[in-house]
């Protein structure tokens, strides 16, 4: 779930208006250290929108490709709690079966294409914690890829994403904020004092 945003944070207006310009691109990338709000202007605006955000935050236990599934169908079954049920059968079985991860991929993305209609963001948010794991960007980048054009993403973390997408970034589907975009402005730090 988002984190909650409290009613006297500071709207950084400027921010929230680039994320709704940017809605329709494919993947939103904000890339910057900590400390730089970017979690809390993720939640400002999906508290904002009139569509859904699905949130995923990772921690660094999340980098074995079942945890993160489980914890993406976790994701939109907030939203839908009939989601995702035929994908968490097959994760219950990989050891059993030796049920693979494209396996699970393929079932996921069948059921988000059977599932979304509508448009919906999904927010990843401190990504850099599964940045090693080669596992977790395949996964990413096939969603990014064949998942129903209605569903973007938001991908935000200390560093750029290592995943694959040359091809959406030369069509202009893959834009980004970082470390010099989220500085605060001198009239925002007038605002926050």
């Amino acid at each position: 779930q988002a984190p909650v945003v409290r009613e006297s944070t500071l709207a950084r207006g400027r921010l929230l208006r680039w994320l709704d310009e940017h809605a329709h691109e494919r993947v939103r990338v904000i890339a910057a250290e900590a400390g730089y709000g970017k979690t809390t202007l993720l939640a400002d605006w999906a508290r904002r929108v009139d569509h859904p955000v699905r949130w995923l935050k990772l921690d660094p236990t999340d980098s074995e490709w079942t945890t993160f599934i489980s914890y993406l169908v976790a994701a939109f079954q907030e939203g839908d709690p009939d989601f995702g049920h035929a994908t968490q059968r097959l994760l219950a079985h990989v050891a059993t079966l030796g049920t693979t991860l494209d396996q699970v991929t393929s079932q996921l993305l069948g059921e988000l294409n059977a599932a979304l209609v509508d448009p919906c963001v999904l927010i990843v948010d401190d990504l850099q914690h599964v940045q090693g794991s080669a596992d977790v960007q395949r996964i990413l980048e096939r969603l990014i890829e064949r998942a129903p054009d209605v569903l973007t993403f938001v991908l935000s973390g200390r560093h750029k994403p290592d995943l694959r997408l040359g091809r959406l970034t030369a069509q202009g589907n893959v834009i980004g904020l970082g470390t010099e975009d989220l500085r605060f402005t001198r009239h925002e730090t007038g605002d926050l004092f």
